[in-house]
């Protein structure tokens, strides 16, 4: 369940912040970020983009993901 997974892995990282996006009610928001199926994930940096992918993740893909994303971050 990508609940337990999402939890866990935001337990590991404490200095990125974690949301998540009822879109039933954030209609708008939903479309803003091309949200056509749940669960989708997204990472933010500055206010861009920087991945996008729908489906879930295992726990260790989304480690990766995430140790690739704080990486770009201190190149930038």
């Amino acid at each position: 369940d990508f609940t337990r997974v999402y939890t866990s892995v935001a337990e590991k990282y404490p200095g990125i912040t974690f949301g998540t996006v009822n879109v039933d009610t954030e209609i708008e928001l939903a479309k803003d970020f091309t949200i056509r199926s749940v669960p989708t994930l997204v990472v933010i940096h500055h206010k861009t983009m920087i991945f996008h992918q729908a489906g879930l993740l295992p726990e260790k893909a989304l480690c990766d993901l995430l140790e690739q994303a704080l990486h770009v971050a201190q190149v930038k």
